[in-house]
């Protein structure tokens, strides 16, 4: 999920510059992307309203907190999944000609080297201090910071800085809230993911906010709470064999809106592509509305 988050910020075309045409160089126009619609492609043909010089994406920066994987790793994802290739098979070779072209021409749209990954910092004081230093950095090169993913809240821990020895609930809500303070103080959207415990499983229901692993501080302080509800796939993992999904191309999911500060709670549909890990709208006209069939069932 946080490698398709990545991958749709630094491919943005919200904000653009102009660079002229062939015959002039462009008037310097920089701004909000007059022409974007919710279908737009990266790789449309944006014109200048002053001076119908082409306008590019301004590049977004990110900045990436990971523990799973190395920055080589990320980056090989990122471009994997902008591309629609099995990341497996860029990492063994195995890809075909056709899609390592893909591949290629990803590094050329996903501006990853605007994507910083860190892969060296386990407390929440040193993710706070690096992100901070790189944000400056990032506005001195000229291109903005719009994200901060923490992958994720289970791995970060808490520097013994008052020498007071700390519970794992304790812990775990000290760093919702330091990650609160840092979006507050970057005044930027901090994505962190997290964990949820057996309960809802347990007893056959969706999961909730109230479900997330080792503290329920962490709902409390977030502004929004998604959780990502594969049911198909929950049923199985209840029922001990493998989900009859498993060789499907997309399975449906669910984006249970839990908690939205100033907004609506609610379900968003949409679907889950296992061979690139990574989640689409769904097409119901391909695919039909299998949430329409789980509700005759029941």
């Amino acid at each position: 999920y946080c490698s398709s988050v990545v991958t749709n910020v630094a491919t943005t075309s919200a904000h653009v510059r102009c660079t002229g045409t062939d015959e002039r160089r462009g008037c310097g126009w920089k701004g909000a992307n007059p022409y974007l619609k919710p279908d737009a492609d990266y790789s449309c043909d944006y014109r200048c309203i002053k001076c119908h010089g082409k306008l590019i994406p301004v590049a977004q920066g990110v900045i990436v907190f990971s523990q799973e994987m190395t920055p080589e790793e990320y980056q090989s994802r990122i471009l994997a999944s902008y591309a629609d290739v099995e990341f497996d098979k860029i990492e063994s070779g195995t890809a075909t000609k056709e899609e390592w072209a893909r591949f290629t021409e990803a590094s050329q749209h996903c501006a990853v080297d605007h994507v910083r990954i860190v892969s060296d910092c386990s407390t929440i004081e040193e993710i706070v201090s690096t992100a901070h230093g790189i944000a400056h950095e990032m506005a001195r090169e000229g291109y903005p910071l719009r994200l901060v993913i923490i992958d994720y809240a289970q791995r970060v821990r808490v520097g013994n800085m008052s020498g007071r020895r700390m519970s794992r609930e304790e812990e775990v809500a000290e760093v919702g809230r330091s990650v609160k303070e840092l979006a507050t103080n970057l005044l930027v959207p901090v994505l962190m993911p997290g964990q949820l415990n057996d309960e809802a499983r347990k007893k056959g229901e969706r999961p909730s906010a109230n479900n997330a692993r080792e503290s329920k501080a962490l709902a409390m302080d977030a502004d929004n709470v998604l959780i990502i509800y594969n049911e198909e796939r929950q049923n199985a993992a209840n029922l001990h064999h493998e989900s009859e999904q498993a060789a499907n191309d997309v399975e449906p999911v669910d984006f249970i809106v839990d908690k939205k500060r100033g907004g609506k709670k609610g379900t968003i549909r949409a679907a889950f592509v296992p061979r690139t890990t990574t989640f689409k709208a769904w097409n119901y006209e391909k695919n039909g509305d299998p949430w329409a069939n789980k509700a005759r069932e029941a």
